[in-house]
């Protein structure tokens, strides 16, 4: 594509498929941008798509989809087959999703509400995404004033809320399926210590390596072998900090 010669990208150090500006630029009125050919995300949040490694005939939920866009990469890695849902207790932020979707012409998202996937998936999901709501720890180098809404009390309430979401969804997940859980944090109440704590009172889920699923599709990064989870701090890459899971549903 010629025309993307034009803006200052340079190619990703994480994802193979993002490209970073050299330098700020509001792209948002770029007819490249208009017309779909790119959007925007962090490099790090990249990964969780990659991690969840949806296969063509995967019914694939993301369960807090928000303004959509995890949900969008999926449809980019798992091709046009009209098996992902994404889904929000915020309908406003879904509707956003309908409007990106659209402007990247992509047609196999539907958009359902959260009663109708436990009525009719039920032990059905291949591949659950819980991109939970978090602290946003892991954003602070791009939203620094975010800092100061966080104390002990609020912190509670984001683990409680996260506790919760999992309990409430896992039966969702069939039998050899996967939850994918991630946040934009680095607290480890956030992250480790609730997969820690989610496994057990879930004997039904094993976990299992991110790490296997990046190396699929060329995704590289140093870590200890003995850890399973993936901690992304936003010094290591310049990108935002993040924290994703992989959990097997075996029985």
């Amino acid at each position: 594509m010629e025309k993307l010669k034009e803006i200052p990208f340079q190619l990703g150090t994480l994802s193979p498929d993002a490209l970073r500006l050299d330098t700020y630029a509001n792209l948002t009125q770029n007819p490249l941008f208009k017309d779909g050919f790119f959007d925007f995300q962090d490099e790090s949040s990249q990964l969780v798509a990659f991690v969840c490694n949806p296969k063509k005939d995967d019914i694939v939920v993301d369960l807090c989809a928000g303004a959509g866009g995890k949900t969008i990469h999926l449809a980019a890695l798992q091709g046009d087959m009209p098996s992902l849902i994404a889904t929000d207790k915020y309908s406003n932020r879904l509707r956003e999703l309908g409007f990106r979707a659209r402007r990247l012409g992509i047609r196999n998202i539907q958009l359902r509400p959260i009663e109708k996937i436990h009525e009719q998936y039920k032990g059905k999901i291949n591949i659950l995404l819980i991109d939970a709501p978090c602290s946003g720890s892991g954003v602070y180098g791009r939203h620094p004033d975010r800092k100061w809404e966080l104390n002990e009390e609020r912190l509670a309430f984001y683990v409680k809320e996260q506790r919760s979401i999992l309990k409430n969804n896992a039966a969702l997940i069939k039998p050899g399926g996967y939850l994918v859980y991630a946040t934009c944090s680095i607290i480890p109440e956030e992250n480790g210590k609730q997969i820690e704590h989610f496994l057990s009172t879930h004997p039904e889920f094993e976990l299992v390596s991110v790490y296997d699923e990046l190396k699929d599709h060329g995704i590289r990064i140093p870590h200890d072998p003995s850890d399973k989870n993936l901690q992304i701090l936003p010094h290591q890459f310049q990108s935002d900090g993040f924290f994703v899971s992989k959990l097997k549903r075996i029985k």
